[in-house]
């Protein structure tokens, strides 16, 4: 197979810069990144991470040594700087424009670079991290290839056992229901895992107290982090003590203190306060028919088995897996190496939230944007400006001043003022990060003192002062001086059109950013107020660990008057801890089907509301019924039926050992969030299985007080489940935390457009301050003759208008791809109609018109024998 090519220029870029004695070590690992990336991600993807690699190897260390050398003498730079500061003094308007459009810029630069940077950095400090991989499936159904993690238990002990070039594996079962205890009141942890003995050999995350071959290794031994051992034992030594536990995948049992590890940094996708040895525990270690949320990672013993490793994965599974292979919902395994797993998993369940590729990407175009608009800003303010300057630029001229020489002074200038900005845009950065995560939801890690971040924003100062200063400069530099010192400089064609160029590139990147952000709102809006097929609202759900008292409890609770209905369940609608994913048949299906489980009673399609469309619900007491199920409508349609009709009464096998019998179908309702397809789901109605009983979900009247509903199910709760700490959460919330980096991005793009768009109009208001004080003789003229404010205001404007419309054509092809590419992930999609493209275009035009018709009315209203006279 012919391996993919890294980019060209980004290799010539590497080798330029990059001394000798490095660029071979350099150039090979970033080529055998790309190959990786490149298979897994795709190309397009692999070219972006590659020339990032690049980027950051851009450190003096690396560089090639050159001699240096002088370019001006001490008395010249010095001149050069007094003058700079004289101008941007003498220049108030234009210099708080360019000053405070650079501040700006370069912050919010900054500011994208150390999230995008904090996001590139997670389970980096792993050791051996290129050797780490996570075992996930992939779903392809209807052309669709949908990711996923967890698995049977059995799965990672037997491909270990089957399979060479494994050097050790570790299983993480995520165990979100558990209850810990150190004396009589149990407290519901969600951060528990049970993990293989190997955890330690396999990461290298510190241990506190304890030897990592040893902690786990014996049954009923568990680790605490930091943060656990000083929650349940203070300032005590934890070693030996006891904790007791309780929920599942175990029973109850009491457990070891063996260790203390350090809490996990928040740069990694593992999540975890206690860690449980899975020794001894026998709960579905030997079935292949359910999957679990049990995390299988392996550390091979070279980079290069991974190919090989994944080639023997289709063998295996037709091995262990048959059934789960057949034409129209076929799955395959793929290896995820640790890295990589933030940015480019895309599934819904995993130990903690991840991050999209797509996103960061879009946010480092943003950043680069809003600077670049700054960048422009000056450019045609500084071309602008530099007519206005042609007597100075003369008089140097007749004074032997060479054309490199008029260059550097007004690139001491552009220098001069993004330096300053640069520092003051640190202090801004600094001051705005605590409020920016509050808002945002994100981390920002700042760090001054790092190497790399400190040579960006060197880079970034001594970038954008070049960038923005170097084309006035050629343009000054080029002026003959006779025309220079008459004042008769003129601009050629080639200038104008490229200034106008600059603002229709504004105004672009500013329909885009209004476009785009109307979009994402769409999208975030249609998201939270879609019928999800269940109700949402007033639903208070309790995690749910002892059953003791459960009749004394539910009979307290129905005896208050703001509770409409109470339901026990396995799992509960818009829960990120997963479902239980079992097979399902009939006997007229060829191939059993992968659905969702949840084990429930009678009250549950009341409390939430779910839609029954053919048949009836559970009834309580009724003995016939622990046999009976409920489907939706997509389990339905995959389970053959050709209508909700004809699945009433049929039987349907479930896990291969019950055998039920449909009452009733439900209208589909979403489980996860909606960058998943709505799945096959039934529920059962099993009262003698006691372990299924997870979650007690209360719907409460509508108006009620919900801090005083709190309090009294507080109340009780410590009545008859004393032993267990009261905990809840609102269904509506939860919905919304599986959205959650959609909302993080929602408010991002909210900020850094407004930023954007402000630094375009502010760029903006500078051209047409300069252009009215111009042509204020011609205004006059005109007002002289008797033209009219709106024949003026039209007369200016006409150019900012054409301008605007060239741009808002342009957006629209660029708007439907970032709509298309933004959107690919969400399997239930808002439509955009014409008129939002539209809208961006109008919000272009008006702030562009209000912009400039301040000065233009303020000029039109003076009176035009005192313009002419001062002429």
């Amino acid at each position: 197979m012919k391996k993919s090519e890294p980019p060209k220029l980004a290799e010539k870029l590497l080798q330029w810069f990059c001394s000798e004695s490095l660029y071979d070590e350099i150039s090979g690992d970033l080529f055998e990144l790309y190959q990786r990336r490149a298979k897994k991600m795709g190309k397009p993807y692999a070219n972006w991470f590659y020339w990032f690699n690049v980027l950051m190897f851009c450190r003096p260390w690396v560089w090639k040594q050159t001699r240096s050398f002088q370019l001006i003498n001490s008395a010249m730079f010095s001149n050069y700087v007094i003058t700079s500061l004289r101008i941007l003094f003498r220049e108030k308007l234009y210099t708080t424009i360019n000053l405070s459009g650079f501040i700006v810029g370069i912050s919010s630069f900054l500011l994208c670079f150390l999230y995008v940077s904090y996001e590139f950095s997670y389970d980096q400090f792993l050791t051996d991290k290129e050797k780490i991989f996570r075992l996930d499936y992939f779903i392809l159904k209807e052309g669709q290839r949908t990711q996923n993690t967890g698995g049977p238990v059995p799965l990672a002990a037997t491909l270990n056992n089957e399979v060479a070039g494994i050097d050790d594996y570790v299983r993480i079962w995520s165990a979100s229901q558990s209850y810990i205890a150190s004396k009589e009141t149990y407290m519901q942890e969600n951060e528990v895992c049970f993990v293989d003995k190997s955890f330690f050999e396999v990461f290298s995350l510190p241990l506190l107290f304890g030897e990592k071959s040893e902690v786990l290794a014996k049954p009923n031994s568990i680790v605490l982090s930091k943060h656990s051992a000083q929650k349940y034992f203070g300032e005590v030594d934890p070693i030996g003590k006891i904790l007791k536990y309780k929920g599942y995948p175990a029973s109850e049992m009491e457990l070891v203190v063996t260790g203390v590890m350090d809490n996990f940094p928040e740069n990694t996708h593992l999540k975890a306060d206690m860690l449980i040895s899975l020794e001894g525990v026998k709960t579905e270690a030997d079935n292949w028919g359910s999957f679990k949320p049990v995390y299988s990672y392996f550390k091979l013993s070279d980079v290069t088995q991974e190919y090989k490793i994944e080639s023997l994965l289709p063998a295996f599974k037709e091995k262990y897996l048959a059934d789960r292979v057949y034409e129209d919902n076929y799955f395959e395994y793929d290896l995820i190496n640790v890295a990589d797993i933030h940015l480019s998993s895309r599934t819904q369940w995993h130990l903690k939230p991840g991050n999209s590729l797509d996103n960061l990407i879009l946010f480092s175009c943003i950043g680069a944007f809003i600077l670049l608009l700054a960048c422009i800003n000056y450019i045609n303010l500084s071309a602008a400006g530099s007519i206005s300057r042609s007597r100075e630029i003369g008089i140097r001229k007749t004074l032997g001043a060479k054309q490199g020489q008029l260059v550097l002074q007004y690139l001491s200038e552009s220098l001069l003022i993004s330096f300053i900005a640069t520092i003051l845009a640190v202090i801004l950065t600094k001051l705005a990060i605590p409020y920016l995560e509050k808002f945002a939801g994100i981390t920002i890690f700042f760090d001054l003192k790092s190497i790399k971040t400190f040579s960006f924003i060197c880079i970034t100062a001594l970038s954008t002062g070049l960038l923005s200063g170097l084309y006035p400069a050629l343009i000054a530099s080029k002026f003959q001086p006779v025309k220079a010192i008459k004042n008769k400089v003129k601009t050629g064609a080639s200038t104008y059109f490229l200034r106008k160029g600059l603002v229709a590139f504004q105004f672009l990147i500013s329909i885009c950013l209004i476009g785009f952000t109307l979009i994402i709102n769409k999208q975030i809006d249609f998201i939270l107020n879609h019928d999800l097929g269940f109700n949402k609202e007033q639903v208070v759900v309790i995690p749910y660990g002892d059953k003791e008292n459960e009749s004394t409890l539910l009979n307290a609770l129905d005896e208050q008057s703001f509770i409409k209905s109470v339901s026990i369940s396995q799992s509960v609608p818009a829960y990120a801890g997963g479902y239980d994913g079992r097979l399902a048949t009939t006997p007229t299906l060829t191939e059993p089907i992968q659905i969702r489980s949840i084990i429930t009673d009678k009250a549950f399609a009341d409390t939430y509301q779910l839609e029954l469309i053919e048949g009836r619900n559970f009834v309580k007491d009724m003995q016939s019924d622990t046999g009976a199920v409920l489907l939706n409508t997509t389990a339905v349609e995959m389970l053959g039926f050709k209508n909700a009709s004809e699945a009433i009464g049929k039987k349907v096998r479930w896990s291969n050992y019950f055998d039920g019998y449909v009452i009733g179908v439900v209208n589909d309702f979403h489980l996860g969030s909606f960058r998943e397809k709505i799945a096959p789901v039934i529920l059962l109605n099993k009262p003698h299985w006691s372990w299924w009983k997870g979650y007690l979900s209360i719907k409460m009247e509508t108006g009620s007080s919900i801090q005083q509903n709190l309090e009294t199910l507080e109340t009780i709760w410590k009545t008859h489940q004393a032993d267990i700490n009261f905990r809840y959460f609102f269904t509506d919330k939860n919905f919304e935390s599986l959205h959650q980096q959609d909302l993080k991005f929602r408010t991002m793009s909210r900020i850094f457009s407004a930023i954007a768009i402000l630094l375009a109009c502010s760029g903006l208001l500078g051209i047409t301050s300069y252009q009215i004080k111009t042509r204020s003789r011609e205004i006059a003229v005109r007002k002289v003759f008797g033209a009219e404010t709106g024949y003026l205001f039209l007369k200016l404007n006409k150019e900012i208008f054409l301008v605007t419309i060239f741009s808002f054509i342009v957006a629209i092809p660029i708007l439907f791809m970032l709509r298309a590419n933004w959107m690919s992930v969400f399997a239930y999609q808002v439509e955009i109609d014409w008129w939002n493209f539209i809208l961006a275009g109008i919000l272009a035009v008006l702030l562009a018109v209000l912009v400039s018709a301040y000065h233009i009315y303020t000029l039109a209203n003076t009176n035009p024998v005192k313009i002419i006279k001062n002429e």
